[in-house]
């Protein structure tokens, strides 16, 4: 979706981090391994000819930083929109639907506090650059043969390592970020989806929002176009339909 304000892309992002919690690594650990291979990218060739090194040549979008500087923008502004860093930038308002079932041990017409969707806006060229970075990492990372495979995954190892992650768990974040920005609401959904973002850009940070009930079923609906980006983990209580 576009905003029509800012002509950005919309994005509703769900706001599941702990705030007590440290901040996830694994948004930093890939802008370290986009920050190694930008580096690597750029170091003298002299001096890789010295040490026996061919020139590393990058395929884009990450040639020439275009990929990292995509990256740490779009990493300031959702990290923003989650845990303590949404509190200290203010965003403290809580969300709620109504309880339309027992499902979840409460009594039917009760509030049910759901975690908070964050509407944050991305420069579409970030986007675009992020589906492709997924894309090519991908392509490359299965492609022993490729020319740039093996330091793609050697930065990937060492950037990981730093932050007790696994160099998959990289990959898997740039694709789970990158889809997260793509998902578009299914046509039929397209509505209902833009009068919740306006309903909550249009609510103060530090107030709460009683969902309506087409509020609350594009909420459903958003958390599942996310748990697709996230390959089904996590967020299946929140597409349940125990409320409205």
């Amino acid at each position: 979706m576009i905003n029509p304000k800012t002509g950005k892309r919309l994005v509703l992002v769900l706001d599941t981090v702990d705030p007590e919690a440290p901040p996830p690594g694994e948004l930093w650990a890939v802008e370290d391994w986009l920050d190694t291979l930008t580096r690597w990218e750029a170091a003298d060739p002299a001096a890789d000819a010295e040490r026996g090194l061919v020139p590393l040549e990058l395929p884009a979008p990450l040639a020439g930083g275009r990929a990292l500087a995509a990256w740490q923008r779009v990493r300031v502004t959702v990290q923003t929109a989650q845990g303590q860093a949404a509190i200290e930038a203010g965003l403290t308002g809580r969300q709620y639907a109504r309880v339309i079932d027992r499902r979840w041990g409460m009594p039917p017409g009760s509030s049910m506090e759901l975690a908070p969707l964050r509407a944050i806006d991305v420069d579409q060229d970030d986007a675009d650059t992020l589906t492709a970075l997924a894309q090519v990492l991908t392509r490359v990372l299965a492609d022993p043969g490729h020319p740039a495979a093996a330091d793609i995954a050697d930065a990937a190892d060492q950037a990981a390592a730093a932050y007790d992650l696994e160099a998959g768990d990289l990959h898997q974040t740039v694709a789970r970020i990158a889809a997260m920005l793509a998902a578009e609401p299914d046509a039929e959904w397209d509505g209902p989806v833009r009068e919740l973002a306006a309903a909550i850009a249009a609510c103060p940070p530090a107030a709460d929002l009683e969902l309506t009930a087409s509020q609350a079923a594009a909420y459903r609906h958003v958390c599942a176009l996310q748990v697709r980006a996230a390959g089904g983990d996590g967020l299946d209580m929140f597409v349940a339909g125990a409320f409205e």
